[in-house]
Protein backbone atom coordinates (compact mmCIF):
# COMPACT_ATOMS: atom_id res chain seq x y z
CA UNK A 1 0.00 0.00 0.00
CA UNK A 2 1.67 3.11 -1.29
CA UNK A 3 0.28 5.58 1.69
CA UNK A 4 1.36 3.25 4.57
CA UNK A 5 2.30 5.48 7.55
CA UNK A 6 3.70 8.08 4.79
CA UNK A 7 2.26 10.61 7.66
CA UNK A 8 5.47 9.76 9.51
CA UNK A 9 8.71 8.57 10.31
CA UNK A 10 10.53 8.15 13.42
CA UNK A 11 12.79 11.32 12.32
CA UNK A 12 10.01 13.41 11.54
CA UNK A 13 8.48 12.39 15.34
CA UNK A 14 12.08 12.93 17.40
CA UNK A 15 12.11 16.66 15.61
CA UNK A 16 8.47 17.25 16.47
CA UNK A 17 8.86 16.52 19.71
CA UNK A 18 12.16 17.92 20.36
CA UNK A 19 11.39 21.22 18.55
CA UNK A 20 14.07 20.58 15.82
CA UNK A 21 16.65 20.75 18.19
CA UNK A 22 19.12 18.59 16.92
CA UNK A 23 21.58 17.76 19.75
CA UNK A 24 18.57 16.84 21.85
CA UNK A 25 17.85 14.51 18.98
CA UNK A 26 21.49 13.28 19.48
CA UNK A 27 20.66 12.83 22.82
CA UNK A 28 17.57 11.31 22.44
CA UNK A 29 18.65 8.53 20.35
CA UNK A 30 21.73 8.08 22.30
CA UNK A 31 18.90 7.10 25.70
CA UNK A 32 16.83 4.46 23.31
CA UNK A 33 20.11 3.33 21.65
CA UNK A 34 21.25 2.41 25.27
CA UNK A 35 18.54 1.04 26.79
CA UNK A 36 17.78 -1.17 23.38
CA UNK A 37 21.58 -2.36 24.80
CA UNK A 38 20.50 -2.50 28.49
CA UNK A 39 17.47 -4.71 27.36
CA UNK A 40 19.78 -6.90 25.25
CA UNK A 41 22.30 -7.75 28.00
CA UNK A 42 19.97 -8.15 30.70
CA UNK A 43 16.83 -9.76 28.40
CA UNK A 44 19.04 -12.45 27.00
CA UNK A 45 20.94 -13.00 30.67
CA UNK A 46 17.40 -14.70 32.23
CA UNK A 47 17.36 -18.20 31.63
CA UNK A 48 14.85 -19.39 28.59
CA UNK A 49 14.53 -15.74 27.47
CA UNK A 50 15.51 -14.31 23.98
CA UNK A 51 15.44 -10.33 23.53
CA UNK A 52 14.94 -9.27 20.22
CA UNK A 53 16.20 -6.06 18.73
CA UNK A 54 15.79 -5.01 14.91
CA UNK A 55 16.65 -2.17 13.37
CA UNK A 56 14.77 -0.18 10.41
CA UNK A 57 12.04 -2.82 10.11
CA UNK A 58 7.96 -2.40 11.05
CA UNK A 59 7.66 -3.64 14.93
CA UNK A 60 4.06 -4.56 14.10
CA UNK A 61 5.14 -7.66 11.70
CA UNK A 62 8.37 -9.28 13.39
CA UNK A 63 6.55 -10.39 16.61
CA UNK A 64 3.75 -11.62 14.82
CA UNK A 65 6.13 -13.69 12.86
CA UNK A 66 7.83 -14.85 15.11
CA UNK A 67 5.37 -15.67 17.83
CA UNK A 68 2.89 -17.09 15.36
CA UNK A 69 5.64 -19.34 13.41
CA UNK A 70 8.99 -19.95 15.46
CA UNK A 71 8.58 -18.84 19.61
CA UNK A 72 5.67 -20.44 20.40
CA UNK A 73 5.59 -23.45 23.17
CA UNK A 74 1.71 -23.55 24.46
CA UNK A 75 3.15 -25.68 26.90
CA UNK A 76 6.86 -24.46 27.79
CA UNK A 77 6.98 -21.00 27.28
CA UNK A 78 5.54 -17.63 28.06
CA UNK A 79 6.07 -14.64 25.66
CA UNK A 80 5.18 -10.99 26.35
CA UNK A 81 5.36 -8.05 24.09
CA UNK A 82 6.38 -4.63 25.41
CA UNK A 83 4.09 -2.28 23.03
CA UNK A 84 1.77 0.59 23.59
CA UNK A 85 0.83 -0.61 19.83
CA UNK A 86 -2.88 -1.45 19.33
CA UNK A 87 -1.65 -3.19 16.42
CA UNK A 88 0.14 -5.77 18.54
CA UNK A 89 -3.03 -7.20 20.00
CA UNK A 90 -3.52 -9.26 16.87
CA UNK A 91 -0.50 -11.42 18.34
CA UNK A 92 -2.26 -12.24 21.60
CA UNK A 93 -2.92 -16.38 21.82
CA UNK A 94 -2.94 -18.16 25.65
CA UNK A 95 0.40 -18.43 25.75
CA UNK A 96 1.36 -14.52 24.28
CA UNK A 97 0.72 -11.40 26.75
CA UNK A 98 1.46 -7.54 26.24
CA UNK A 99 2.88 -5.81 29.06
CA UNK A 100 0.75 -2.07 28.45
CA UNK A 101 2.52 0.76 29.98
CA UNK A 102 0.92 4.00 29.46
CA UNK A 103 1.49 7.08 32.33
CA UNK A 104 -0.08 5.76 35.06
CA UNK A 105 -2.03 2.91 33.54
CA UNK A 106 0.28 -0.30 33.60
CA UNK A 107 -1.46 -3.46 32.96
CA UNK A 108 -0.92 -7.20 31.18
CA UNK A 109 -3.00 -7.73 28.29
CA UNK A 110 -4.07 -11.41 27.40
CA UNK A 111 -5.88 -13.13 24.45
CA UNK A 112 -8.82 -12.72 26.24
CA UNK A 113 -8.51 -9.01 27.41
CA UNK A 114 -8.27 -7.49 23.36
CA UNK A 115 -11.68 -6.57 22.96
CA UNK A 116 -12.17 -4.79 26.64
CA UNK A 117 -8.57 -3.07 26.45
CA UNK A 118 -8.77 -1.84 22.70
CA UNK A 119 -12.77 -0.54 22.50
CA UNK A 120 -12.58 0.39 25.90
CA UNK A 121 -15.38 -1.54 27.96
CA UNK A 122 -15.88 -3.35 30.80
CA UNK A 123 -18.88 -5.50 28.44
CA UNK A 124 -18.02 -9.05 28.77
CA UNK A 125 -16.78 -9.88 24.94
CA UNK A 126 -17.27 -13.41 24.38
CA UNK A 127 -15.62 -13.30 20.41
CA UNK A 128 -12.56 -15.50 19.52
CA UNK A 129 -9.75 -13.33 19.58
CA UNK A 130 -8.64 -14.18 16.11
CA UNK A 131 -11.17 -11.88 14.87
CA UNK A 132 -9.35 -9.01 16.27
CA UNK A 133 -7.98 -7.83 13.05
CA UNK A 134 -11.73 -7.60 11.29
CA UNK A 135 -12.49 -4.75 14.22
CA UNK A 136 -8.57 -3.19 13.58
CA UNK A 137 -9.36 -2.65 9.97
CA UNK A 138 -13.14 -1.32 10.39
CA UNK A 139 -11.83 1.20 13.14
CA UNK A 140 -8.74 1.82 10.68
CA UNK A 141 -5.65 3.52 11.55
CA UNK A 142 -4.99 7.31 10.44
CA UNK A 143 -1.32 7.04 11.03
CA UNK A 144 -0.49 3.89 9.34
CA UNK A 145 -2.75 5.98 6.16
CA UNK A 146 -5.76 3.74 6.69
CA UNK A 147 -9.43 5.49 7.45
CA UNK A 148 -11.70 3.22 8.56
CA UNK A 149 -15.03 2.49 7.89
CA UNK A 150 -17.02 6.05 8.08
CA UNK A 151 -19.40 6.74 10.38
CA UNK A 152 -18.70 3.59 12.93
CA UNK A 153 -16.85 4.42 15.60
CA UNK A 154 -15.75 1.84 18.62
CA UNK A 155 -18.99 2.31 20.52
CA UNK A 156 -20.73 1.12 17.29
CA UNK A 157 -18.51 -1.95 16.75
CA UNK A 158 -19.59 -3.58 20.27
CA UNK A 159 -23.04 -2.88 19.21
CA UNK A 160 -22.48 -4.72 15.80
CA UNK A 161 -19.44 -7.37 16.61
CA UNK A 162 -21.57 -10.72 17.35
CA UNK A 163 -23.41 -9.79 13.51
CA UNK A 164 -20.34 -9.60 11.80
CA UNK A 165 -18.31 -12.72 13.17
CA UNK A 166 -18.85 -15.57 10.86
CA UNK A 167 -19.73 -18.70 13.05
Amino acid sequence: YKDYKKSRSTTDILLKMLGNNPVKKEVCSKVISKNHEIMNKVGNKIPNCSVIHLDYLEADFIPYYLISRHLVDAENSCNIIYSLDKDMLQCLRPNVYQYYRHFKIRKMISHKDVYNHYLKTNEPIDIDPSWFSLILSIDGDVSDGFNGVYGVSKKSIIKILEQLIII
